[in-house]
């Protein structure tokens, strides 16, 4: 219904989630299962069918158009981690995981949208775009802090498209302020259709 519309759908994926998953296809600690493994050959062909499902617009598959990729600084950690690839750890696990996303999503629809929020030269083949994230709105100054997150951006991946973010501003000035600015420095981003704490805008 929304591509009749013209609009395109991206899913929303928790990073390392390990929710589901059987032990052997997670990263583990003490033989406890803390998060999924993306190096892990049975989790690789877990996520490659499941993207494919979700992506591809072969009967039965739903036929969306990419990934907004969070939670990507949930990272497992510790002194006693063990991944199906010994040493694996850290940067390098989330390089692993962005890679197979986007391999994967390539692989289903090579038109799919792949947004990150991994502002790091060393992810830049696996991003088409790059969301700057969540604001405190407490600091009143939502558009210098989202333009120099922008630049920063920018200088990491040239060329890539901004997603804007807009999450948190807490005050009606800064909100409406941000509505505007956000063309200037990406693609805008609404959260919200209606008010909420962090959104206080009103009819008008």
């Amino acid at each position: 219904a929304a591509h009749r519309d013209g609009i395109k759908v991206l899913l929303w994926i928790r990073s390392f989630n390990a929710e589901g998953l059987p032990q052997n296809e997670c990263v583990t600690s003490l033989t406890n299962p803390i998060a999924a493994d993306p190096a892990n050959p049975a989790f690789i062909e877990r996520t490659q069918r499941n993207i494919h499902t979700l992506l591809s617009d072969a009967p039965g598959c739903c036929n969306c158009d990419g990934f907004k990729v969070d939670f990507i600084n949930c990272i497992p950690s510790g002194e006693n981690i063990e991944t199906h690839v010994p040493g694996m750890y850290g940067v390098e696990l989330v390089k692993c995981w962005l890679h197979l996303l986007y391999t994967a999503s390539k692989a289903a629809k090579p038109e799919a949208l792949l947004n990150v929020s991994c502002a790091h030269p060393y992810m830049a083949e696996d991003a088409d775009q790059i969301r700057i994230h969540d604001y405190h709105g407490e600091l009143n100054a939502v558009c210098s802090v989202m333009g120099y997150r922008a630049g920063l951006a920018k200088a990491v991946y040239p060329g890539i498209a901004i997603d804007c973010d807009s999450g948190g501003t807490f005050s009606r000035r800064d909100f409406l302020r941000y509505m505007r600015y956000q063309p200037e420095i990406g693609v805008p981003d609404l959260y919200w259709l209606s008010p909420s704490y962090a959104v206080p805008f009103d009819d008008a």
